[in-house]
């Protein structure tokens, strides 16, 4: 959160859990903002957003595919 280092990112993406904006919180994901061209990508990842036992993998995937996806619309904030 060093301020010269932040005012140097071109996008902040960060992961969130997978039912909301497909598991980025500011609605883009690396391939995309890779796609769109930004240069300087700072991706903050949660590793309890990644890992789970598989009950509760099964358990996030069926609640995605029937219920539709939270899409929260949030804006990065600098601090």
């Amino acid at each position: 959160y060093n301020k010269n280092f932040i005012k140097e990112i071109t996008c902040y993406i960060s992961d969130s859990p997978i039912e909301i904006n497909r598991g980025y919180r500011y609605g883009v994901s690396p391939i995309e903002a890779i796609k769109k061209g930004e240069e300087k990508i700072l991706f903050l990842t949660h590793p309890n957003h990644w890992f789970y036992n598989l009950e509760a993998q099964l358990k996030k995937l069926i609640k995605t595919l029937l219920i539709k996806p939270i899409n929260k619309k949030e804006k990065f904030k600098r601090l």
